[in-house]
């Protein structure tokens, strides 16, 4: 539990997209799951790439017609034809500008969409759920993921739509010119597509692969650097060393198989190309030594004719870039597609907080199992017990992240899962065990809460974090920013929060800082807020000022027996157990002591 409480994203994503994606199959299943902007961005490129195949099929024959003419010898009156041909290519550059600008700005849009809406997906699953999953993953996701889809973007789906533009376009512009060569182009056209169907099947299962080794090595990096302190207090970093090593290895593998895959896949579709630009080539020199066409129809036709094959060889060569753009909008409606808990609309009211045998179930049981409290404005309690008994836990119910397996948790007698979560976590102020915190420095930080300069200095006087207002959050020692977590939770009390969930606040923190704290606690509590305190039974909180304190003893319920219960034994059976135990060892003592002395 380490994500903080902020404002709702600004990126938000609208409602008309929010509800689940299905990705299809192939380098088009990507586009179901993106907004409509990114599809009329990509029928926009279709328009784009039908003008540039006509620019394309005029900048041919003018050129071969200028040529032509230069070979029979007349070198005037070409002006025209020249002014036209230079504009058909300055056409075709600002086209080709034009698709690559569209496609730029649909890749930026999608990648904006898609990681608002696993943000925001991720934050209303909760913390438990990305601890699950992995912040690591998630964050590999929503970063170096998801800028795969640049490639597709930029690079895929151009080459896709232009394949399935101007082949025809200059197809049907050799037909008419000369027939013969249009059969050849048409019989042979086909093999691209078939090899890049054949290609791709084998390329899916490797880019998937190649994926899966790039998210494990990310996200145990991540781990990794996180646990890296107690590893090296328990002498275990060689260890994960050389755990990392051998995940490094495996990427290096996985992914140098789909370079060698792509190679291959690429020389296969400029040899099919090539020869196919041969034959057609041959075919009209055959015929032009024949006098059966005419040298500017024959030009042409060979201008066109590599303008047929090229788009298709593009699609083939960016078929890798669209696999991995497609894996990445399939992983995030991996996300997506998990449902979060159930909120209501109902508008929180300030009131009794009641929670009656709240159970949550673990790998092992359940966690917390049968807790019981009724907490008041004013009032605290507080939550004891091992680790593992189920108190982060208890304040994950609090705060809508987790749903419980049985019990009830009101709030002024509504229940929790008829609340507006994002309304009742903004009354909420939460100090986890590792607070995360938004970047910037510490004053910004407390300004997400609505506080003042004045107030913020005056909170982390109190905290005896004077100074430190400009200091950027990283550079903070652990024990401050714990404190600048406390700070941060005790001045949303002040605008708006009036309930207070403590996760260990003073486990990083040395006696005298400790008791800033708990006396900051204290008076917010007088104040009228409602403290929940979840604590290890070694530590020691203040007694509330008038008392107004519960615990609450986490773990197994009470009418329930453990392993550890059972009848009592009493004293006399107990010694008698021990007398015989001690008679049979006494005489196993004597016996090999005579097998020794016997034998020696």
């Amino acid at each position: 539990m380490n994500a903080p409480i902020h404002a709702p994203l600004s990126a938000a994503v609208p409602d008309s997209d929010q509800g689940t994606t299905w990705v299809g199959r192939g380098p088009l299943g990507a586009l179901p799951a993106l907004s409509a902007a990114a599809r009329r961005a990509l029928a926009l490129s279709a328009v784009l790439a039908l003008l540039n195949a006509g620019a394309l099929v005029a900048q041919a024959f003018l050129l071969a017609a200028v040529l032509a003419n230069l070979v029979a010898g007349d070198v005037t009156g070409h002006t025209p034809a020249l002014a036209a041909l230079a504009g058909s290519v300055a056409a075709r550059g600002i086209l080709g500008w034009a698709l690559r600008v569209v496609a730029a700005r649909a890749a930026a849009g999608a990648k904006e969409e898609l990681r608002a809406k696993v943000v925001d997906h991720a934050v209303r699953l909760g913390p438990e759920w990305i601890d699950d999953r992995g912040a690591g993953e998630l964050t590999t996701l929503t970063t170096k993921g998801l800028d795969a889809l640049d490639a597709y973007f930029t690079e895929y789906l151009p080459a896709l739509v232009t394949a399935a533009v101007v082949p025809f376009a200059a197809g049907l512009a050799v037909l008419v010119a000369d027939w013969p060569s249009a059969v050849i182009i048409a019989v042979t056209l086909p093999l691209m597509p078939l090899f890049a169907i054949l290609i791709g099947k084998q390329t899916a299962d490797r880019v998937e692969q190649a994926t899966d080794a790039v998210h494990r090595l990310s996200g145990h990096l991540l781990e990794l650097v996180r646990a890296l302190p107690v590893l090296t207090a328990f002498r275990r970093a060689e260890a994960q060393a050389q755990a990392v090593r051998r995940v490094s290895e495996h990427h290096r593998t996985t992914t140098l198989s789909t370079l060698r895959l792509a190679f291959a896949s690429a020389f296969a579709l400029e040899l099919a190309a090539t020869l196919s630009v041969a034959l057609v080539a041959v075919v009209i020199g055959v015929r032009l030594v024949s006098g059966d066409l005419s040298l500017a129809v024959g030009l042409g036709v060979l201008i066109l004719a590599p303008e047929c094959y090229q788009p298709l060889r593009q699609v083939g060569a960016a078929f890798h870039a669209s696999q991995d753009g497609v894996e990445a909008v399939r992983r995030v409606e991996r996300v997506l597609v998990v449902a979060p808990p159930e909120e209501g609309t109902r508008a929180p009211r300030r009131g009794p907080v009641r929670v009656r045998d709240l159970r949550v179930r673990r790998r092992d049981g359940f966690a917390p199992d049968g807790e019981t409290f009724v907490l008041r404005p004013g009032q605290r309690v507080r939550l004891s017990g091992r680790s593992g008994t189920g108190k982060s836990t208890t304040l994950s119910v609090l705060l809508g992240f987790v749903t419980p397996s049985s019990g009830t948790v009101t709030v002024d007698g509504v229940p929790l899962a008829e609340l507006d979560l994002q309304r009742w976590r903004e009354a909420v102020a939460w100090v986890p065990q590792s607070p995360a915190f938004a970047g910037g420095t510490v004053r910004d930080e407390l300004g997400w809460t609505g506080a003042g300069h004045a107030e913020i200095d005056a909170m982390l006087t109190r905290l005896d974090l004077g100074g430190l207002a400009e200091r950027p959050v990283h550079r903070l020692s652990v024990g401050q920013r714990q404190r600048v977590a406390v700070a941060r939770a005790l001045l949303r009390l002040r605008h708006g929060a009036w309930l207070l969930l403590l996760d260990e606040p003073t486990a990083h923190l040395d006696p005298a800082n400790a008791e800033r704290v708990w006396e900051a606690v204290r008076e917010a509590q007088d104040a009228g807020a409602a403290v929940v305190l979840a604590a290890h039974p070694r530590s020691e909180a203040p007694a509330s000022a008038d008392g107004v304190a519960s615990d609450v003893e986490a773990g197994p319920r009470a009418d329930v027996a453990t392993p550890a219960q059972g009848r009592p034994v009493p004293l006399r059976e107990l010694g008698e157990r021990r007398l015989v135990r001690g008679v049979l060892l006494g005489a196993a003592a004597l016996l090999a002591g005579g097998a020794l002395t016997a034998t020696s």
